[in-house]
């Protein structure tokens, strides 16, 4: 069976440059709430092409990554080349020999939910120093109920009908599923007993994509990548045609989340 954390590496090119960023007060306010020092040392789980990285190299922090994907780790090694502070391994988080109490924060940009919270929280918590901080963050998809969203599953039922998304009538736009997992989250720390108080905060934000824009970014989302080929192609055909014929763009809303912890003193 396919690990799906290794499918995003097939079109890394692709995923750089299509794949949603994060808000800058994200950023800004991991470094306000956690006091990191320019010379403060980040521990990086799943850096993938390095969209989050980009920020703490420009703050001028040490960052240790790890990735599961050969092809993401030459990647990012290439796009930040000139920064010797930066070290990326290719390396599974959940294998990988960690220095203890060594790191000011721990970061993972929409990929700590591959991993099993009882193992990766507590060596987590270890490679902390005292008081440090855990920041996992990502980007929830937020559907609206009406318009390209809702006319777009036409071409999912025909093309790739494991794909389509049939809206639950007690959670027509997904938010209370989107809520559900943000306490999950929540409750994983909370459960770990490695951390104090979690801040939970959340940044709404929305891009607007062209008709090829859109199936580009399609393309580096695992469902879609792992689709039989021809069937791909009608898919991103109909889809293509539907958005430039009825809609002219796809504006599509976006969730920041940010879960920040301290971790607890021996």
């Amino acid at each position: 069976m396919t690990d799906l954390r290794t499918t995003f590496g097939r079109f890394v090119g692709l995923y750089d440059e299509m794949r949603p960023g994060y808000p800058q007060s994200l950023f800004a306010d991991i470094v306000s709430l956690t006091g990191l020092q320019t010379d403060g040392t980040v521990l990086e789980i799943g850096f993938g092409t390095g969209q989050a990285t980009k920020f703490f190299a420009e703050n001028g922090n040490a960052v240790d990554g790890y990735d599961i994907d050969q092809n993401m780790t030459d990647f990012a090694r290439q796009k930040f080349s000139g920064e010797p502070r930066l070290s990326f391994r290719c390396e599974a988080f959940e294998h990988a020999q960690l220095p203890d109490e060594h790191y000011d924060l721990v970061i993972s940009a929409t990929a700590f939910h591959w991993l099993a919270p009882e193992e990766g929280l507590a060596k987590v918590a270890a490679a902390l120093r005292p008081h440090g901080y855990f920041g996992p963050f990502r980007n929830y998809h937020q559907f609206p109920t009406s318009g390209f969203f809702e006319a777009v599953q036409a071409c999912y039922r025909e093309h790739a009908p494991d794909l389509a998304r049939e809206p639950d009538p007690a959670d027509p736009t997904g938010v209370k599923r989107t809520e559900s997992s943000i306490e999950r989250v929540l409750g994983e720390i909370r459960a770990s007993g490695c951390f104090g108080a979690t801040e939970v905060r959340r940044y709404g934000w929305t891009a607007e994509y062209t008709p090829e824009q859109y199936v580009r970014l399609l393309s580096t989302y695992s469902g879609h990548i792992n689709l039989e080929r021809q069937a791909r192609k009608r898919l991103f055909r109909s889809i293509e045609q539907l958005v430039r014929t009825e809609f002219g763009s796809v504006k599509k809303q976006y969730l920041a989340v940010l879960w920040l912890s301290q971790r607890r003193s021996a």
